[in-house]
């Protein structure tokens, strides 16, 4: 995530100073006690989001035919990094090949 929205990384100073806030458009005359119950998201993450629909809007066929497996596959690495586990890609052909396998296995019986 570092790489991607980097001004998303807070030191606990920021933290314990509240200057953290900063990061969001809320309102700063209310405290919120849970941000992910209506999706309040930092600015820096509304940001991203419309520059990728702009890039969608500009050329929607080369965007979901030639530039969205590649976003996707940037969005696993990250996420997978953030987590601490290995990117996955699963689609309907891993579903597909693991169904198949677990056949054979049980027809092996």
């Amino acid at each position: 995530m570092d790489r991607y929205l980097p001004e998303l990384q807070t030191s606990q100073s920021q933290i314990e100073t509240g200057e953290w806030l900063r990061l969001w458009s809320l309102d700063p005359n209310i405290t919120f006690l849970n941000h992910g119950s209506f999706g309040a998201c930092p600015i820096a993450v509304l940001k991203h989001q419309q520059s990728l629909q702009a890039q969608m809007e500009a050329a929607p066929v080369r965007f979901f035919a030639m530039e969205l497996e590649a976003l996707l596959d940037e969005a696993r690495q990250a996420l997978a990094h953030f987590v601490g586990a290995l990117p996955a890609r699963h689609d309907g052909s891993n579903g597909s090949a693991a169904f198949a396998q677990r056949l054979r296995r049980n027809s092996q019986r």
